[in-house]
């Protein structure tokens, strides 16, 4: 919290506590309005309120509240707060004895202290516990900023080894026998290094864009086998206007491949985007072995969901579903 912020809220308290004032000694004046009456209400009020309540206030504001939050030391706090109220209790009765004399008002005056103190150390609490509260939850803001962008660049980095150097293969084998093809293949392997370089540093990128992206990525995946059916793409509606985080859907995408049984199979993987009003809805499917192993299917997708978790809180819906010879994927995010 910026600190004029906070330099606000206490001001905003005082100035509210001499509103207060203002209307008990208004009160007192109605019928009988008298200057000197004004002074003497003053000085009561300066050395019986003002002073122990701004003693009582910033002694548990800056000292106190230390106290209080720590476990194990609650006795300690209880001593501390006792002992601070009867002290500031006897400054107060001591302050305003020159002017009253009867021992029943300075009673009096002592218990009204004892609790006023009371209540401005309990504000004073509740005033730094708001203040360190929004404090914890910026910092684990910046925090969860932090982990996504080192998500992102642990994932860039786990793809791009694994799909740069089969690419590059690939198309080397290209260039004897179809070099027409082969640049056309070399044109989207650039452009899908150019989103790595610029786009994923971004919070939010166009949905066309990443859709691009990945049907750059399908495509450099077909040149490994001759099967032209293995992988089924298909966008349903409009992606125009509509920002998502970049490289949410890669690492299914990746996962698909990398599990997908026979590429001579037809369908072996299908992947669907149905783009809505308010919603982007993704699903991915591919055909596994019946012994593949569930939890190492999943790992590849962890750091997404993390993702999915940290910038898409309460607005997106992930379902897995693995049966003997299919893994599905199927992600709603609300835009």
């Amino acid at each position: 919290m910026k600190k004029i912020l906070i330099i606000a809220l206490n001001i905003g308290y005082w100035a509210l506590l001499a509103i207060l004032l203002s209307i008990v000694y208004s009160a007192t004046q109605i019928n009988a309005p008298n200057d000197s009456y004004f002074y003497k209400f003053l000085s009561i009020t300066l050395k019986f309120i003002i002073i122990p309540s701004f003693i009582a206030f910033y002694t548990s504001y800056f000292f106190l509240f230390h106290l209080f939050i720590k476990k194990g030391k609650r006795l300690k706090l209880f001593i501390l707060l006792v002992i601070f109220l009867l002290t500031s209790t006897s400054i107060a009765i001591l302050n305003v004895y020159p002017i009253v004399e009867s021992s029943k008002v300075l009673l009096e005056v002592g218990v009204v202290s004892f609790l006023l103190n009371g209540f401005n150390i309990i504000v004073a609490f509740i005033l730094r516990s708001f203040i360190s509260w929004f404090k914890d939850l910026k910092e684990k803001e910046a925090l969860n900023k932090k982990t996504v962008a080192l998500e992102l660049m642990i994932l860039k980095l786990k793809l791009d080894p694994h799909f740069l150097f089969n690419t590059i293969n690939n198309i080397d084998v290209l260039i004897e026998n179809d070099p027409k093809k082969a640049s056309e293949y070399i044109i989207k392997l650039s452009s899908i290094l150019r989103f790595y370089l610029y786009k994923t540093s971004e919070a939010l990128i166009p949905l066309a864009d990443e859709i691009k992206y990945i049907e750059e990525y399908v495509a450099l995946q077909k040149i490994r086998t001759s099967n032209k059916h293995f992988v089924k793409l298909s966008v349903e509606g409009s992606s125009k206007k509509k920002e998502i985080a970049p490289m949410l859907f890669i690492s299914f995408i990746e996962n698909a491949f990398k599990h997908s049984i026979n590429k001579k199979n037809e369908d072996s993987i299908e992947i669907k985007f149905t783009i809505l009003d308010n919603e982007i809805h993704f699903q991915c499917k591919n055909k596994i072995e019946i012994y593949k192993n569930n939890e190492a299917i999943g790992i590849g997708n962890k750091l997404i969901e993390n993702r999915l978790a940290l910038l898409y809180s309460g607005n997106y819906q992930l379902i897995k579903n693995i049966s003997d010879n299919e893994y599905m994927i199927d992600l709603k995010i609300s835009v």
